[in-house]
């Protein structure tokens, strides 16, 4: 019911709705595979352990998901062989034009199908390493006000190299101590689950909207916020695991997770990398922050504000 209701709340919810289903059923399966009289009887077995309420509200929430996932998503399915169908399948041009994003699109694509040949990273594989870069990047960078042109400026150093670190290492850990990490613990086996159809779906629509427009989009950083807890308690389970026969190193390790927060986690990358321009304009507000710049600026490693490394690709 979470699932039903939680894709009709929001699109991106899907790939994780799609992820629980299919741990469900791995799970059904592994524990009726040779017992499939005795699954039926388990569902009505919990079916009345339920009271009265409790029966009503999950029947009630139950018809509605069903009913408005059949009225939506299924009735796209059946007319037009996608969940979220394109506005011109469902409407004309001059209609979908009125929304300015979908008529950039438009327009981009004409360019692409006048210009064959122009896409870049035409092979996936290629494409898998800009996009990964790019969601990198885009989960740290900073942007100024419009009085500044909208500037952008790079990623903290200490705090965006620590993530990927994090990630690198993270990974190595979950696959070498896979068999302690979720021997007997079902919930970071679904998280992992719940993560990898996630990831894979927002691959493949940012590789479709790229071949579609050229343009490298879907790649903001913000769109990993659903799924960042759950890496979070895979990546600190496996790190446990990893360092659990040394405690001072451990004890270490935490120490330096917490110091790296004031190295530009969260609202601390835009006190840096803005001026009294991007504040709200009142004069509380941009004295605090103005304050909020000179407490934090002795306590940050901020680095250059210019893409004059090499580590910027697009320079």
């Amino acid at each position: 019911m979470v699932g039903l209701l939680g894709t009709q709340t929001k699109y991106a919810f899907a790939p994780i709705f799609a992820g629980a289903i299919v741990f469900l059923a791995i799970v059904t399966y592994k524990q009726f595979h040779s017992q499939w009289h005795k699954l039926g009887s388990s569902l009505l077995h919990s079916w009345h352990l339920q009271s009265r309420p409790a029966k009503i509200v999950l029947a009630t929430l139950l018809v509605i998901g069903c009913g408005l996932f059949a009225q939506r998503d299924g009735l796209n399915l059946v007319k037009y062989h996608t969940f979220t169908p394109d506005c011109q399948r469902v409407l004309n041009v001059q209609s979908c034009s009125a929304y300015s994003p979908w008529q950039h699109s438009y327009n981009t694509h004409q360019v692409v199908k006048s210009q064959a040949g122009t896409i870049k990273y035409e092979n996936p594989v290629v494409y898998i390493g800009s996009w990964i870069y790019w969601m990198w990047y885009r989960l740290f960078f900073a942007i100024n006000s419009s009085t500044r042109g909208y500037t952008n400026y790079p990623p903290l150093p200490l705090i965006s190299a620590a993530a990927a670190l994090i990630i690198v290492t993270g990974s190595i850990a979950v696959i070498v101590w896979r068999r302690w990490l979720f021997r007997d613990n079902p919930y970071l086996a679904f998280f992992c689950f719940a993560i990898g159809f996630y990831v894979i779906s927002l691959w493949v629509d940012g590789y479709a909207q790229y071949r579609y427009t050229n343009e490298l989009v879907t790649m903001n950083g913000r769109y990993l916020l659903p799924i960042m807890l759950l890496m979070a308690a895979i990546v600190g389970r496996a790190f446990s695991i990893a360092l659990r026969s040394s405690p001072t190193r451990k004890a270490a390790a935490s120490l330096v997770v917490l110091l790296l927060f004031l190295q530009g986690g969260g609202f601390l990358t835009f006190v840096s990398r803005s001026d009294s321009s991007w504040d709200w304009p009142n004069s509380t507000v941009v004295k605090v922050n103005n304050a909020a710049r000179k407490l934090t600026s002795p306590l940050i490693i901020e680095g250059s504000k210019y893409y004059s490394t090499r580590v910027w690709i697009f320079n």
